[in-house]
């Protein structure tokens, strides 16, 4: 009888065993090198995923949400690499770049090596695969914001709309330098572009806690002629939350 439930026992775990080898997974590209030759070949983004042994959620993510069939359909779209943040030296630096500071962090990296979208919790299939899906279309946003750059390096309408898509997603470093690029070189945009890249520059510069930056960058938003109702409320607004302060 022990030897019957023993068996038994043995063909449960064989049968999970095969039945999650035959689960769908994302087909994980070998080495940030690679991933990065293939993203620009194929005009990908990258979808990163910083993992760590130690990591019970990176390890949670690979049971569930890489073998969701949708997950993995959608990832098609992206160029997926792992990256342990505590493997290899270089591996290490490449998390110190993209200043991951928790696990699990998936970034979303364009072609031109920019993250645009970065997530930092476990998510499931569902949310997952509604990630994916925004990745796709900010993505899109991105790559052609930087080929317009390739094209035109001082290209203040790729400039200011790529920094304002990196400022939506809360990426600021990246996102200020962008906008401080566009701004030297704006002259000839629409006022509501111009005062938009002066606003958003504010920002950044208060998620660095230059006050007196931000206030200058807003007060020159305001200046600009003629007014924009929608930008000038926006930027008064912001003006009088650092004033108050």
């Amino acid at each position: 009888m022990a030897r019957t439930s023993r068996a038994w026992a043995c063909a449960v775990v064989l049968s999970s065993q095969a039945a999650a080898a035959e689960l769908p997974s994302i087909p994980w590209t070998s080495g940030w090198k690679a991933a990065e030759r293939r993203a620009r070949a194929e005009h990908k983004p990258m979808l990163v995923d910083f993992w760590a042994e130690w990591c019970e959620w990176c390890h949670e993510l690979d049971r569930t949400t890489y073998r969701d069939a949708s997950v993995v359909d959608l990832a098609r779209g992206f160029v997926p690499v792992k990256i342990n943040a505590e493997g290899t030296l270089a591996e290490m630096d490449m998390a110190a770049k993209h200043e991951v500071s928790t696990l699990p962090t998936i970034a979303f990296v364009s072609p031109g090596g920019r993250v645009f979208l970065r997530r930092t919790a476990y998510e499931g299939p569902d949310a997952f695969a509604a990630t994916l899906r925004a990745a796709q279309r900010v993505g899109s946003e991105a790559i052609s914001f930087e080929t317009a750059l390739d094209r035109n390096g001082r290209d203040a309408g790729a400039l200011a709309g790529l920094g304002a898509l990196l400022a939506d997603q809360d990426l600021l470093k990246d996102a200020r330098d962008l906008l401080s690029r566009a701004r030297r070189v704006d002259q000839a945009r629409p006022v509501a572009e111009r005062k938009r890249t002066r606003r958003l520059l504010a920002v950044a510069e208060q998620a660095r806690g230059r006050r007196s930056e931000s206030l200058s960058m807003l007060a020159e938003a305001l200046a600009l002629a003629p007014p924009d109702p929608a930008e000038d409320a926006a930027a008064a607004r912001l003006q009088a939350a650092l004033v108050g302060r």
